[in-house]
C-alpha cells in the first residue's frame, strides 16, 4: 500500500540471530525457518538458493539467490552512527571504516556484557538475483531470456 509520496510501505518481519560462541557459525531464523550464515563479531552474512519457476521462463530451470549482509551494532556504535548519519543506517555501512571501531573513547564492539549480548541494531542489505541454472539443457537461451534480474533492499533492524 503506497504511503504519502507514492513510496511503498516498508516490508517488516521478525528475525532472530543466534551464534556459536566458539566459531563464526551463526543462524538467522525467520518464521521457524533457520538458515546458517557466518558472524565474525561485527558482520552477519547468509546466502541461500532455491529453484523457482516463472511463467515466462517455464522451460528453464531458474534459481533465486538471496544474500543477506548486515553489520551488527553495539549500543555505542549505533549511537555514534546516529550522530553522524541522523539516525539512519548509512548506505555504505558495509564499507571498511564506516562502522565505528572499538576504541578508548567508549566505542565497543558487539559482545557479551553483564546485561546480556550488546547488539541493538542491524544495518545492511538484502539482495536477490534470478539466474538460469547452469545445468539447464538450454542454458544459453534461458540465460538470455530469464537471467539478470537483481534487486537490492536496504535492511535495518532494532533489537526488541
Amino acid at each position: 500500500t503506497p504511503q504519502d509520496g507514492g513510496l511503498p510501505s516498508p516490508l517488516t518481519f521478525d528475525m532472530t540471530l543466534t551464534r556459536d560462541t566458539t566459531s563464526n557459525a551463526a543462524w538467522m531464523t525467520l518464521s521457524n525457518l533457520s538458515r546458517e550464515g557466518t558472524f565474525d563479531g561485527q558482520y552477519f552474512s547468509n546466502v541461500a538458493e532455491a529453484t523457482r519457476v516463472f511463467t515466462e521462463c517455464s522451460r528453464c530451470q531458474m534459481r533465486m539467490i538471496e544474500r543477506i549482509d548486515v553489520a551488527v551494532l553495539s549500543r555505542s556504535q549505533a549511537n555514534k552512527l546516529a550522530e553522524t548519519f541522523g539516525g539512519e543506517c548509512p548506505r555504505n555501512v558495509l564499507d571498511l571504516g564506516v562502522v565505528p571501531a572499538p576504541n578508548d573513547a567508549g566505542i565497543s564492539a558487539p559482545g557479551q556484557t553483564s546485561l546480556g549480548f550488546d547488539a541493538v541494531r542491524l544495518c545492511g542489505f538484502i539482495s536477490t538475483e534470478v539466474v538460469a541454472d547452469a545445468n539447464d539443457e538450454d542454458g544459453g537461451a534461458c540465460d538470455a531470456k530469464c537471467s539478470g534480474c537483481f534487486l537490492t533492499f536496504q535492511a535495518r533492524g532494532e533489537r526488541r
